[in-house]
């Protein structure tokens, strides 16, 4: 009778890897499916000129990838590569599309260094 009870209870209590990888699958297919949708927006305001064609060709880039990559492992919670990659990823897309001049070894390092301290200190107590 005991061994009985006892394979209930194993039975009831949650597998947490399996739980981990359904709630990592619900959330990639729900960034998915709100990435396509916004892609599929501006692409059809940018081909009814809604939109100009330079959108288009910013959203449409190799530096847009790396960010939306970047933000896909954010909410996958790989939190250090994911942010690095969208950190990344915008810096390449402000110099190349909007021409604006970042000092990155005047400002851009040092601020990495910074972030990974807090990380450090942060992390900490996990």
């Amino acid at each position: 009778m005991e061994i009985l009870s006892r394979d209930k209870d194993e039975e009831q209590t949650p597998n947490q890897p399996a739980q981990q990888k359904s709630n990592n699958a619900a959330r990639t297919s729900v960034f998915v499916g709100v990435l396509l949708i916004i892609l599929g927006g501006l692409w059809m305001m940018t081909n009814l000129d809604v939109l100009p064609a330079r959108v288009f060709d910013v959203v449409f880039s190799w530096q847009m990838l790396i960010i939306v990559l970047g933000l896909y492992l954010v909410v996958v919670k790989n939190y250090w590569i994911g942010g690095s990659l969208m950190a990344v990823g915008t810096l390449f897309l402000l110099t190349d599309y909007f021409h604006i001049h970042i000092p990155v070894v005047e400002v851009f390092l040092p601020a990495v260094v910074i972030a990974m301290g807090v990380g450090l200190i942060l992390s900490r107590g996990k």
